[in-house]
């Protein structure tokens, strides 16, 4: 019996997922790498409210955003607010499913599947799901991150003092 074509492409991606489960090393592996519990704040694993600093790699390109985690409030579910100047988009489709939690972006039919990656630190792939096959581009985030760019840590050039010019020609 031949499926419809959103169940194919559902079971899949279903086996997809599996098979790159399975092929992944034991998490266990990496003392390095431990997985925070989730706490009474109701956040997943490895999430701390306040400001993060999220990158995608993407075409050898390093693409910096801003985000902020906030805990539940009132029985709320905790969100992740995304911020692009002044404007911010709130999620608050977050799921967890082992060590990886899925931040879904519904407007934009894609998602932020991530996992702890040590403390303050989040690893994983910011996920397109519109084509035949899901896009993925990797994505890291730290905690804290206030700045899109590094501040330069060089001091600025001093152009002080007298100085010569001569210009020849009417090219200068």
């Amino acid at each position: 019996m031949l499926l419809p074509s959103p169940f194919r492409s559902l079971i899949t991606g279903l086996s997809l997922a599996l098979a790159a489960a399975a092929c992944r090393p034991d998490s266990t592996d990496r003392a390095a790498n431990t997985i925070p519990e989730a706490d009474a704040s109701g956040l997943p694993p490895g999430f701390r409210p306040g400001p993060w600093r999220g990158v995608l790699s993407a075409q050898g390109q390093q693409i910096p955003f801003l985000f902020d985690v906030s805990t539940a409030d009132n029985n709320q579910k905790p969100t992740v607010t995304l911020r692009n100047g002044e404007e911010r988009l709130v999620l608050d489709e977050i799921t967890t499913a082992g060590d990886s939690t899925t931040i879904r972006l519904g407007v934009f039919d894609a998602a932020l599947v991530v996992r702890a990656d040590g403390e303050g630190k989040l690893r994983g792939a910011w996920v397109k799901y519109d084509g035949k096959e899901p896009y993925r581009v990797p994505f890291a985030a730290m905690r804290g991150g206030a700045e899109l760019s590094p501040t330069p840590t060089r001091k600025p050039l001093s152009f002080d003092g007298t100085w010569r010019v001569t210009f020849n020609g009417n090219d200068g």
